[in-house]
Protein backbone atom coordinates (compact mmCIF):
# COMPACT_ATOMS: atom_id res chain seq x y z
CA UNK A 1 0.00 0.00 0.00
CA UNK A 2 2.86 2.87 0.52
CA UNK A 3 4.47 1.48 -2.75
CA UNK A 4 4.21 4.01 -5.50
CA UNK A 5 3.12 2.53 -8.70
CA UNK A 6 6.08 0.79 -10.46
CA UNK A 7 8.62 1.91 -8.16
CA UNK A 8 10.44 -1.26 -8.63
CA UNK A 9 11.59 0.98 -11.83
CA UNK A 10 11.87 4.15 -10.61
CA UNK A 11 14.29 2.46 -7.75
CA UNK A 12 16.71 0.52 -10.94
CA UNK A 13 15.50 -2.71 -8.50
CA UNK A 14 15.50 -6.00 -10.12
CA UNK A 15 12.87 -7.04 -8.54
CA UNK A 16 11.61 -10.96 -9.72
CA UNK A 17 9.31 -9.94 -12.68
CA UNK A 18 11.96 -7.79 -14.19
CA UNK A 19 15.15 -10.52 -13.66
CA UNK A 20 12.43 -12.46 -16.06
CA UNK A 21 11.62 -10.12 -18.10
CA UNK A 22 15.14 -9.42 -18.96
CA UNK A 23 16.27 -12.95 -19.21
CA UNK A 24 13.15 -13.85 -21.08
CA UNK A 25 15.14 -12.36 -24.51
CA UNK A 26 19.11 -10.97 -23.38
CA UNK A 27 19.27 -9.40 -27.14
CA UNK A 28 16.28 -6.76 -26.04
CA UNK A 29 17.67 -3.76 -24.23
CA UNK A 30 14.99 -2.23 -23.91
CA UNK A 31 13.66 -3.50 -19.98
CA UNK A 32 17.97 -2.48 -19.12
CA UNK A 33 17.60 0.89 -20.59
CA UNK A 34 14.67 1.94 -19.02
CA UNK A 35 15.60 1.08 -15.38
CA UNK A 36 18.88 2.70 -16.25
CA UNK A 37 16.67 5.92 -16.47
CA UNK A 38 14.98 5.55 -13.27
CA UNK A 39 11.95 6.96 -14.84
CA UNK A 40 8.99 8.96 -12.21
CA UNK A 41 6.54 9.66 -15.09
CA UNK A 42 4.25 6.79 -16.18
CA UNK A 43 5.07 6.49 -19.80
CA UNK A 44 8.12 4.49 -19.83
CA UNK A 45 6.91 2.63 -16.40
CA UNK A 46 3.46 1.49 -18.73
CA UNK A 47 6.08 0.75 -21.40
CA UNK A 48 7.94 -1.55 -19.11
CA UNK A 49 4.58 -2.89 -17.89
CA UNK A 50 3.25 -3.67 -21.06
CA UNK A 51 6.73 -5.26 -22.43
CA UNK A 52 6.93 -7.38 -19.21
CA UNK A 53 3.41 -8.41 -19.61
CA UNK A 54 2.68 -8.77 -23.42
CA UNK A 55 6.30 -9.61 -24.83
CA UNK A 56 7.63 -12.14 -22.14
CA UNK A 57 4.96 -12.69 -20.01
CA UNK A 58 6.73 -12.40 -16.45
CA UNK A 59 3.89 -11.14 -14.93
CA UNK A 60 2.55 -14.88 -15.47
CA UNK A 61 5.17 -16.79 -14.95
CA UNK A 62 5.97 -14.41 -10.72
CA UNK A 63 2.67 -15.65 -10.52
CA UNK A 64 2.90 -19.25 -11.44
CA UNK A 65 6.17 -19.37 -9.30
CA UNK A 66 4.21 -17.92 -6.42
CA UNK A 67 1.48 -20.69 -6.60
CA UNK A 68 3.96 -23.15 -6.53
CA UNK A 69 5.62 -21.49 -3.38
CA UNK A 70 2.55 -21.50 -1.56
CA UNK A 71 1.31 -24.73 -2.44
CA UNK A 72 5.06 -26.40 -1.04
CA UNK A 73 4.75 -24.30 1.83
CA UNK A 74 0.86 -26.05 2.10
CA UNK A 75 2.01 -28.82 1.99
CA UNK A 76 4.88 -28.44 4.61
CA UNK A 77 2.48 -26.91 6.98
CA UNK A 78 0.24 -30.38 6.67
CA UNK A 79 3.29 -32.54 6.85
CA UNK A 80 4.58 -31.12 9.94
CA UNK A 81 0.97 -30.86 11.70
CA UNK A 82 -1.58 -28.19 11.90
CA UNK A 83 -0.33 -24.99 13.28
CA UNK A 84 -3.10 -22.31 13.07
CA UNK A 85 -1.10 -19.54 13.45
CA UNK A 86 1.20 -20.26 10.32
CA UNK A 87 -1.55 -21.71 8.39
CA UNK A 88 -3.39 -18.02 8.91
CA UNK A 89 -0.26 -16.01 7.92
CA UNK A 90 -0.10 -17.91 4.40
CA UNK A 91 -4.01 -17.25 4.18
CA UNK A 92 -3.26 -13.76 4.31
CA UNK A 93 -0.32 -13.63 2.07
CA UNK A 94 -2.31 -15.85 -0.16
CA UNK A 95 -4.70 -13.04 -0.32
CA UNK A 96 -2.41 -9.94 -0.56
CA UNK A 97 -2.57 -7.82 -3.35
Amino acid sequence: MNKGYAEDLTEGKFSFPIVHGVNANRKDHSLLNILQKRPSTPTLKNHAISYLENHTGSFEYTCTVLFKIEKQVRDELTRLGENKGLEAIVNLLAKAD
